[in-house]
């Protein structure tokens, strides 16, 4: 999925479930049915595929890291993530010992600007 379609499905999800809670569940589904002829099936499924799997829709997967910056690696998690130091230390350390992992970032942030900053500190996304 390209990055600009994982943006837009992390805030579709949101989006569709604030329309659920606010008006009913008939009104968000109306509206997702109206949503689905009007966007591209790449779209359409990413957010589909998310709701199910109920992974959440901010979140990016970091998968190694190159470079020896551990202590900008482990401010670049508590910026984007809101984690305290000790859970990000361990998050760091968990990619150190080959164990990639899923980090959920706040909504404040875009999905393009976390990866940014995550990637200038050294991670491999």
């Amino acid at each position: 999925m390209s990055e600009n379609i994982e943006e837009i499905v992390d805030t579709g999800i949101p989006f569709l479930n604030a329309i659920t809670t606010h008006y009913g569940t008939e009104t968000g589904f109306a509206l997702w049915t109206k949503l689905c002829e009007s966007m591209p099936t790449e779209v359409r499924d990413g957010i589909f595929l998310a709701m199910l799997s109920g992974q959440s829709p901010r979140t990016v997967r970091v998968k190694g890291y190159s470079g020896n910056n551990k202590i900008e690696r482990i401010k670049a998690i508590r910026t984007v993530s809101g984690l305290g130091l000790k859970e990000a230390k361990d998050l760091d350390d968990n990619i150190v010992n080959g164990q990639a992992f899923n980090l959920t970032y706040k909504p404040e942030y875009s999905r393009r600007s976390v990866c940014d900053t995550l990637k200038m500190t050294g991670y491999v996304l």
